[in-house]
């Protein structure tokens, strides 16, 4: 994580000077040093905001994280009520003080090497959240009975929304046989 963070920051600060952004640059640079040893919520959301509109996939693409658009999904859904919607929005909320800062201590290269489970990465290509050479990189790393590594060229971080039927295909062509096996 604390790897991903660095280059990630890095890289949106650098496109935001290529594309002469101004506000970009400003704010990425009012978070300096990113990112800090102890997380920062509001320096992660600058960060991340930036990341997407920087090394993110098309705007249309990043529609699964438009906010308007998610509450406005949440509000005319009629399995959920009114006090369903406010905790929805609560319960992100809480997910993200608590869950955030003890996601930045996360060390994949601490769980090992080697899993007994087959493993699969759908990773689109223009994830700016997981950078995609970083989970290569991890990949080629590990040991498994099975670990695929399956790319998805018009996607950011949500392939399965960005990339839906091929997604779905994928998961019928590689996962289900194995979870049809037992495996």
């Amino acid at each position: 994580m604390q790897q991903n963070e660095e280059v990630a920051y890095r890289d949106a600060l650098r496109q935001a000077g290529e594309n002469h952004n101004e506000r970009a640059l400003k704010d990425l640079q009012s978070i300096a040093p990113y990112p800090s040893p102890n997380m920062d919520l509001r320096k992660g959301l600058i960060a991340r905001y930036w990341e997407g509109e920087l090394l993110g996939p098309s705007p249309s693409a990043r529609a699964f994280m438009n906010v308007r658009r998610l509450l406005t999904d949440l509000v005319s859904a009629p399995e959920y009520s009114l006090v369903d919607d406010y905790s929805f929005v609560r319960g992100q909320s809480r997910s993200l003080k608590i869950f955030v800062p003890q996601l930045a201590m996360v060390n994949l290269n601490q769980l090992g090497f080697d899993f007994r489970a087959p493993i699969f990465f759908l990773e689109g290509r223009r994830d700016p959240y997981c950078l995609p050479f970083l989970i290569w990189d991890y990949t080629q790393a590990i040991q498994a009975p099975q670990k695929e590594f399956i790319w998805f060229d018009n996607a950011g971080h949500f392939p399965f929304f960005e990339e839906k039927q091929d997604f779905a295909d994928e998961l019928f062509r590689r996962v289900l046989p194995l979870a049809l096996t037992g495996l």
